[in-house]
């Protein structure tokens, strides 16, 4: 053991603090072996959830941050004002460019706050990239707010690296294994360690812009610590690469709320509690189907898929009943104009991704993709591409001109078919079905899905 980790609790880190003698230090010497050294760290998952924490409870209006740039030392400010201001202009919206930002993510309960999916949202590229969209048009200086939560998002992409193929499979090198002490995601730690350092020199009044101290003391200390754990693994011990994301304690923290929840949702397990726990949960882990993905899956829910896709296998031919009082629909969409044909490029390159490992003809899926490259210089061009560029690391999909019609006649026959929830959403059932087959005729009815390829299959 060369490590121990704990969230940000006084308790633990009185405890920390006693074993490197008085006070905190990243490291201290090994108590077992004087010549090794054990490091002490704070969950990386819970510092996250604290930062959001801390962003929600400043106490100006806009909850403001006010910290120095990590490039050049200068004070930026980053308001979440700015984030409710996006939410309110998309909150209305089928589809958005920051599909994250939700109401219980910037307003989330005392429970709420403990979810970190919530916090992810919150901290998301999409989000960046939607906000700085955002304040372009609305004339609002946002570069501090985007500055702040890319700093975090990376702080969280370097500390959350679990598998070695991370950062080949996202195509993104701030989630790359480190491989060597002057990797370029361990020079941003040491960057951000001085950035936290010279935050903490403002010395400005608590809960005003600024982290509290405690807060801000456990973030430069794993920053630092992280640091020093790299160094001594690749020069002491030897190590080919490191994943940051094992230091964690969220596989610690689910097996206990699976004692929990097994024990009658009682916190406080006891020892026998534990013990008959953990014999069902052996028990549960030998009831599994493997799957031909290298996924598994449990008994039950193999039967309920089973079942589900023997009752919609024989409600096909009844789905179609009850379209007539939804064709009149279908006169609408002409009607209608869309101002999210930016979303619905990207929404069409996914689908297109998609597709693609179900077909097998090339001339099939000509008809789909485009065989180029997504580059920055069309960004000039067509502002429809913009929002695919600038959230693509280079494995999107440049969808055809057809594959972006389908799916603009589909979203607008949903949007037109769903505006009348008390109709189509409360008293009709196979929602899925029907709307599909309202979405096939009216393609049929512009002409879209008409044609058949020379493999023998159908546009429709």
């Amino acid at each position: 053991m060369f490590c121990l980790q704990s969230d940000n609790n006084r308790v633990n880190r009185n405890m920390f603090a006693e074993l490197c003698g008085g006070t905190l230090t990243p490291y201290t010497a090994h108590p077992a072996d004087s010549s090794k050294k054990l490091f002490f760290l704070f969950d990386s998952v819970h510092l996250l959830k604290c930062v959001r924490n801390n962003w929600l409870g400043q106490s100006d209006s806009d909850c403001t941050f006010v910290f120095p740039d990590i490039s050049d030392g200068s004070l930026c400010r980053a308001s979440l004002s700015h984030l409710h201001s996006l939410y309110a202009a998309e909150k209305d919206c089928f589809i958005k460019e920051a599909p994250g930002l939700s109401y219980k993510c910037l307003y989330p309960s005392n429970f709420e706050r403990q979810n970190v999916q919530l916090v992810l949202k919150l901290f998301n590229d999409k989000t960046i990239v939607n906000l700085t969209n955002y304040g372009a048009k609305s004339n609002l200086d946002v570069s501090g707010t985007t500055k702040f939560m890319t700093l975090i998002l990376r702080l969280w992409n370097v500390l959350n690296v679990k598998s070695t193929n991370k950062g080949r499979r996202n195509r993104d090198i701030m989630t790359v294994r480190i491989r060597f002490v002057n990797d370029d995601n361990v020079c941003f730690l040491r960057s951000l360690h001085e950035c936290l350092v010279k935050w903490e020199c403002l010395q400005q009044t608590l809960r005003q812009c600024r982290l509290s101290n405690e807060m801000l003391f456990a973030l430069k200390h794993t920053v630092a610590t992280f640091v020093e754990l790299i160094n001594y693994l690749f020069a002491d011990l030897r190590i080919s690469y490191m994943l940051t994301g094992k230091f964690q304690t969220d596989c610690l923290e689910f097996r206990f709320s699976q004692y929990r929840q097994l024990s009658v949702a009682n916190y406080h397990v006891s020892v026998q509690q534990l013990k008959e726990s953990e014999k069902k949960l052996k028990v549960i882990s030998m009831l599994q189907v493997v799957l031909a993905s290298h996924d598994s899956v449990s008994l039950h829910e193999f039967v309920a898929r089973m079942s589900v896709t023997s009752n919609n296998a024989c409600d096909d031919d009844t789905a179609v009943l009850g379209l007539n009082d939804f064709l009149s629909a279908l006169d609408l969409c002409d009607d209608m104009t869309e101002s999210e044909s930016h979303v619905l490029v990207f929404i069409a390159g996914y689908v297109g991704f998609k597709v693609l490992s179900r077909i097998a003809c090339d001339l099939c899926k000509g008809e789909l993709v485009q065989t180029n490259d997504l580059k920055s210089d069309f960004a000039g061009e067509d502002f429809d591409y913009w929002y695919l560029i600038s959230i693509s690391r280079g494995s999107l999909k440049w969808p055809t001109d057809f594959l972006v019609e389908v799916i603009t006649q589909v979203y607008i026959v949903f949007k037109t078919t769903v505006a009348d929830e008390s109709k189509f959403l409360s008293n009709i059932s196979h929602q899925k079905s029907r709307l599909m087959n309202l979405c096939i005729n009216r393609l049929s009815k512009v002409g879209t899905s008409v044609g058949e390829c020379a493999c023998g299959t159908t546009m429709q």
